[in-house]
């Protein structure tokens, strides 16, 4: 894997599992209650899959790597210490070959849904952006008896 590919690889797991850093780090079970809720099942299986193969084939990076997930939870508009886990995943995948083909082919294996917005009973919804920075998984805007404006759905 060139290191381009190895980047984007380091960029997309980060995007990926950022949302999901109070679930995998138990930062709180308040917090991982809310986070599950509307998301689908599948979604958290791939963070928790992707975040358990890197702990595992990642004893010497783990508790930086940790540190850093923690952080995130935490403090997740920070974008600092996003950039702080892409840049430890991108030592761990260029030290590891054999983890970057692991978590690629994870990535590739899932196709599920990620972002699913359902408008009914006669709501109303305006200026809807639905972007999957990572060109993982589909979206979807479901509308029932409502009426919406100005929808946008972008991947990649």
């Amino acid at each position: 894997m060139d290191i381009t590919s190895t980047q984007n690889l380091a960029t997309q797991i980060t995007l990926i599992l950022a949302p999901f850093t109070p679930l995998l780090v138990s930062a709180g079970k308040e917090a991982s209650k809310e986070i599950g809720k509307g998301i689908g099942q599948e979604t958290i299986k791939i963070a928790k899959k992707l975040w358990s193969t890197i702990k595992d084939a990642s004893p010497d990076n783990e508790k930086k790597l940790l540190k850093t997930a923690e952080d995130i939870a935490e403090f997740p508009d920070d974008e600092d210490y996003k950039v702080k886990l892409t840049k430890e995943l991108l030592i761990a995948l260029e030290k590891q070959p054999e983890l970057a083909q692991a978590l690629s082919a994870i990535i590739q294996h899932h196709d599920e849904a990620v972002q699913q917005v359902l408008i009914e009973n006669e709501s109303q919804a305006k200026n809807i952006n639905l972007r999957i920075a990572n060109a993982l998984g589909k979206q979807k805007v479901t509308v029932n008896k409502s009426t919406v404006g100005d929808i946008t759905i972008e991947q990649g």
